[in-house]
């Protein structure tokens, strides 16, 4: 990979991730968005925007996953309180994803989550290049997670009526979801399957739409607080790895 290259593209995509974060901020600034959708915003945009840039530059280099998964993990960084208060513009950039109840361990919950998300994706595209799967498989968990975490906890704040309650996994925290919310992950899942489908032999997809969409709910519903990223990015891609080599 041409160094140069990477730097240049890695710079256009830290300016593209600087545009949304700040323009997201004064709308949560000035009262006309809850953070509880900038950040949603925020997160589809870190997933996508490597993934969108190796496939289109560098056709799915792990090279390019590493590189850019290191930019991603600095990022969260930024934001430390000794760092973001001395930096007006970074303690602006801040209120497009530090959510009330994430403080004040908002830049630790990001940095960790963005490093779990990281570790999977270069664990996920190892093990379907050692068993020559297409790495345009990895689009599959990453949609699913993009817009149906993204849209799930939106979804919920605005329309939840009809509420449940979860123990999360590894912990003893209830946690408050809808069904409505949840829904999100349930539909995100059908529909990023059937728009892929070409990826697919017809009774691959019928047992991924017969098994994966309430799958990736569930996870989704009863992953750890701020976690269910890189929990849905992992059960989803192995899911498709396993009829991918199997059926």
């Amino acid at each position: 990979m041409n160094t140069l290259g990477w730097g240049l593209l890695e710079l256009a995509r830290l300016l593209f991730l600087f545009v949304i974060y700040y323009s997201l901020s004064l709308l949560v600034k000035g009262g006309r968005l809850k953070v509880n959708y900038s950040r949603k915003v925020v997160h589809f945009a870190h997933i996508v925007s490597p993934l969108i840039v190796n496939r289109a530059f560098f056709d799915y280099s792990l090279d390019y996953f590493v590189r850019s998964g290191l930019v991603t993990l600095a990022f969260p960084l930024l934001f430390v309180e000794c760092i973001r208060l001395r930096v007006p513009l970074l303690d602006t950039l801040f209120y497009s994803f530090d959510r009330p109840e994430d403080r004040p361990h908002t830049v630790r919950l990001a940095f960790t989550q963005q490093a779990a998300m990281y570790l999977v994706l270069v664990g996920l595209a190892l093990i379907y290049l050692h068993s020559g799967l297409s790495l345009d498989l990895l689009a599959v968990p990453l949609l699913i997670t993009a817009f149906g975490d993204g849209l799930a906890e939106p979804v919920g704040v605005r329309f939840g009526e009809n509420r449940y309650q979860v123990t999360a996994l590894f912990t003893s925290r209830t946690y408050t979801r809808s069904y409505e919310g949840s829904s999100m992950v349930l539909l995100a899942t059908v529909f990023t399957l059937l728009a892929l489908r070409d990826y697919f032999s017809l009774n691959q997809l019928l047992l991924l739409l017969l098994y994966m969409p309430f799958k990736m709910t569930l996870i989704e519903a009863y992953a750890p607080h701020t976690w269910d990223n890189p929990f849905l990015y992992l059960v989803g891609g192995l899911l498709v790895y396993i009829v991918q080599v199997l059926v």
